[in-house]
């Protein structure tokens, strides 16, 4: 990956007192935060506005800005499934995929988030946008592409995954030899969207299922979360036109009626 000019500067210059100790310091005090996957992508990605805002550091700390976990739409679910909060969760849904849009088109290379879990997303105070809030295990697609297919051994598929950003074995070699075959829009599709199933093997709801989801939204939802229709843990991207007939869906789910 590499980065502008801008962007540099911005990685290599804090603001302190123009002496030889400052200095020191302060370029203790960068290195240590550019270790930090979290930090080095809200710097880098600032513009994009697809991370929580990085509000300002001391030392090897950062502050970032606060957003709402959509988690306490999820549970509206189950307590209040009005026709109300149900266009709520719709309005987040396209939130969600807008976010999904502009990291896949993200310069030089397209992100994954690769640790996807319904507290991982946050949404502003004024419900205008959804950002992602964990960026421990947000790398771009080369780099996925790299931990995936790092010829380590295995023995089964799930040996070269790297949490939700999936992979295959080869099992004539037995190592891991291929990059990341999924995408964003499958594994929330699969998880955030539809559901998933809890330890004691319950089947939790996702953000789009539940008394008011037409059945034809429901088809599609797992279309996108399974493309292949496979057993298992899906692998297989779920394909652009597919999300572009699922925006459209929810677009028109989301008017009054």
């Amino acid at each position: 990956m590499t980065i502008d000019d801008l962007d540099a500067k911005k990685l290599s210059y804090f603001k302190f007192k123009n002496s030889i100790y400052w200095r020191r310091t302060e370029m203790a005090n960068i290195w240590s935060l550019l270790q930090d996957n979290e930090y080095l992508a809200m710097t880098l990605y600032e513009k994009y506005d697809v991370f929580p805002k990085l509000v300002g550091s001391c030392g090897s700390m950062f502050a970032v800005q606060h957003l709402n976990s959509i988690s306490g739409f999820w549970h509206l679910i189950t307590l209040y499934d009005t026709k109300e909060e149900w266009r709520n969760r719709i309005k987040i849904a396209l939130k969600i995929m807008e976010l999904l849009n502009t990291l896949e088109k993200l310069p030089p290379d397209a992100l994954h988030i690769c640790d996807v879990k319904m507290s991982h997303f946050g949404i502003t105070e004024d419900m205008k946008r959804v950002k992602y809030l964990d960026l421990d295990s947000v790398h771009p697609k080369s780099v996925v592409n790299k931990i995936t297919g790092d010829g380590s051994s295995c023995k089964q598929h799930s040996d070269c995954d790297f949490f939700d950003c999936r992979s295959f074995c080869n099992l004539v070699s037995s190592r891991c030899e291929f990059g990341v075959v999924n995408n964003n829009m499958q594994v929330v599709c699969e998880k955030i969207f539809l559901g998933w199933v809890s330890p004691g093997r319950l089947v939790v709801p996702g953000l789009l299922l539940g008394s008011h989801t037409p059945l034809a939204l429901v088809s599609l939802l797992e279309s996108c979360a399974n493309p292949a229709a496979e057993p298992g843990a899906p692998r297989a991207a779920a394909p652009p036109q597919l999300a572009k007939r699922l925006y459209s869906i929810l677009l028109q789910l989301s008017l009054p009626d």
